[in-house]
């Protein structure tokens, strides 16, 4: 199974088509030729538009005439076209042109596309087929005819291509398998015979943490895109939608797993299904809340092999609410804080670092943990010194704001002592040979067997490693 994941961006699409003089969706670097309203008007009405056909999903085609007797010298002519946009009054005839564009001072983004004509008939009559057009859109659109810096037009005209949601059927259905960061989405598109078509069509899920995003009406790029262009009058800001798609359907139903989410997070969702460049979403929105952090359970163990310079550190995590099959997890340690409260990373000192940092009151270690209990060996302690020592995970950094924030779960404090690096450590063997040999009465205590006998022997040895 193929999983894209994509964040939206603003942007209108810049579609060629395989086709002349689609421009910059920017501001103009100042070229004369990049700016739409630096074309003279030719006069005369040297190009019309006379009708459209074959009108499909993503096609259509348009059918005008070009008066090449009033032509006299190098020429290019073809179709300009644009999607219509929100705003109502948007004025088509003045910006509907050749290489046009938005600008700063437009609230709108849009590109008007040229689509150039090749050849035409003896009397100039000719059809141009419009391609890779959004589904069930309104393009308003005209026929040109370029001669140096000087541009003709025909009248701005419009059409409609086809509606597919006939064939489409969407729902989106409860969430499963939901831990502290992950958690699958669930639904169905059904898209009839339009999965016959061989163009760029994908379904998936469009979801968001945003509470403003939280019903059918907003939850959707078209919103976002709208807010964008006019939330600058308010200081409210939260981030769009993302999406994630995938090519496994087993009979319309479509189950997505997304991991990395935020624990204790609420997330807004819904199927959609999107064919060149145009979302079709389902009627209704789902939720999505993960687990919190208190719903997962770190255990701090005692400390064993101690030394006076070493100690191995242990630990326990619940991998079965977390959701991920590796985390990154370590532990805390201080020989100044004892208190749980006191034990955290925002003044935390990596323990490779503490060289450069010797007075720091708490340290960390680190490793991959992949496994329900785990350890970690330190070294380079004190001996005779108390450490107390907090196990921790990492659930991953995610964004708050312009801040990137870590969010951590910790266990419960414990504490050890170094040895005496004096301190005997190793192994006695005590034994003893001879006709009258030493013997053992009680642990660590021997008396000698051969007190008062003339003529014994004995030896009492001590092996020490």
């Amino acid at each position: 199974m193929k999983i894209l994941l994509r964040t939206f961006v603003a942007v209108t699409a810049c579609c060629m088509f395989g086709l002349v003089g689609c421009s910059k969706d920017e501001p103009s670097s100042g070229d004369i030729n990049d700016k739409p309203g630096d074309y003279g008007q030719l006069g005369g009405n040297l190009i019309t538009i006379g009708s459209t056909r074959d009108v499909d999903y993503t096609s259509c085609v348009v059918l005008g005439t070009v008066d090449f007797p009033k032509i006299t010298s190098d020429h290019t002519y073809g179709v300009v076209y644009m999607e219509a946009l929100t705003t109502p009054d948007f004025d088509y005839d003045a910006k509907l042109l050749y290489q046009g564009h938005s600008n700063k001072t437009d609230k709108e983004q849009y590109d008007c596309v040229d689509a150039a004509i090749m050849s035409s008939s003896a009397d100039g009559k000719f059809e141009k087929q419009l391609v890779g057009l959004k589904p069930n859109t309104v393009y308003y659109y005209r026929a040109y005819v370029s001669i140096g810096r000087n541009v003709n037009y025909s009248k701005v005209e419009m059409f409609t291509t086809k509606d597919p949601t006939p064939e489409i059927t969407m729902t989106t259905t409860d969430a499963s398998d939901i831990y502290a960061v992950a958690g699958t989405m669930n639904g169905v598109v059904n898209v009839g015979n339009l999965s016959d078509v061989n163009e760029d069509q994908e379904y998936g899920f469009v979801y968001s943490s945003a509470p403003q995003l939280n019903s059918p009406d907003k939850l959707t790029y078209e919103y976002y895109e709208q807010w964008l262009m006019n939330h600058f009058e308010t200081e409210e800001d939260f981030d769009g939608p993302e999406e994630v798609t995938t090519t496994t359907n087993l009979n319309g139903r479509i189950s997505i797993p997304l991991r990395h989410l935020r624990p204790g997070q609420t997330y807004y969702y819904r199927t959609f299904f999107k064919w060149n460049d145009k979302y079709f979403y389902s009627p209704e929105v789902k939720t999505l809340t993960t687990k919190g952090k208190g719903e997962i359970s770190v255990g701090t163990n005692k400390a064993t092999d101690i030394d006076a310079t070493s100690a191995m550190l242990n630990g326990t995590v619940p991998f079965s609410n977390i959701g991920l099959e590796t985390v990154t997890g370590g532990f805390l340690i201080s020989n100044v804080y004892s208190n749980a409260s006191e034990f955290t990373h925002e003044n935390a000192v990596r323990w490779e670092d503490r060289r450069w940092s010797p007075n720091a009151d708490v340290y960390f270690v680190s490793s991959p943990v992949t496994e329900r209990d785990f350890s970690y060996r330190i070294t380079g302690l004190s001996p005779l010194t108390t450490y107390h020592v907090v196990a921790y995970i990492s659930l991953g950094t995610y964004e708050e704001g312009d801040d990137e924030v870590e969010e951590f779960v910790y266990g419960p404090v414990q504490q050890f002592v170094t040895t005496d690096e004096d301190i005997f450590t190793g192994s006695l063997e005590v034994y003893s040979e001879g006709n009258y040999p030493w013997m053992q009465i009680q642990n660590g205590v021997w008396k000698s067997g051969n007190t008062g006998i003339s003529g014994s022997q004995s030896s009492l040895y001590i092996n020490v490693s």
